[in-house]
């Protein structure tokens, strides 16, 4: 569901980037964080143990009984209500990761190298061409001392971003990476 939503907010972007979205809203700490705002921790029917050491309000509880309640919907009224129920309550998480994630491929990739258990990024300039009035400047991004994008821009931050970009795109393409 979220995928596909995901693809239809934004067709332009490239896929692993769309993949880094789809893996932050589906992750346990988002779901967790929908299932708190929707109070559903509160219905949830525990042993006297877990109710006493805060299970209704724990993490991995919340996101199990949030991907439950969606499991449900999808057995009981099928994919189509699933979907509508699924989008209705991840809309806020939806929005924000949109709005947060479209436009910055460096902190995305950063999020998909911590999440691989790699190092942060790093970014060399490796060049520069033009007059100094109109510079092009090209740079590479970097993990482990391994080159993993190659980017071009006016400024050297654009370049950095288009690095990061083809990074991903080649972290998604290549699955030995991950």
């Amino acid at each position: 569901f979220v995928a596909l939503k995901l693809y239809q907010k934004h067709p332009s972007v490239d896929e692993g980037l769309l993949t880094e979205m789809r893996s932050q809203i589906v992750s346990g700490k988002t779901l967790a964080g929908a299932a708190r705002r929707l109070e559903i921790g509160k219905h949830l029917l525990l042993g006297q143990g877990e109710m006493a050491s805060g299970g209704n309000g724990r993490e991995s509880n919340l996101a199990a009984a949030l991907e439950a309640l969606l499991g449900a919907a999808l057995l009981d009224r099928g994919y189509q209500a699933a979907q509508r129920l699924a989008l209705s309550m991840l809309k806020p998480e939806l929005a924000e990761i949109g709005a947060e994630k479209a436009g910055n491929p460096k902190s995305s990739l950063q999020g998909v190298l911590h999440r691989l258990g790699k190092e942060s990024p790093t970014y060399r300039l490796i060049g520069s061409e033009g007059p100094a009035h109109r510079q092009t400047f090209i740079v590479e991004v970097l993990v482990h001392g391994d080159v993993l994008g190659e980017g071009q821009g006016r400024r050297k931050l654009d370049a950095e971003q288009e690095a990061a970009r083809e990074a991903l795109k080649k972290l998604n393409l290549h699955p030995e990476h991950d």
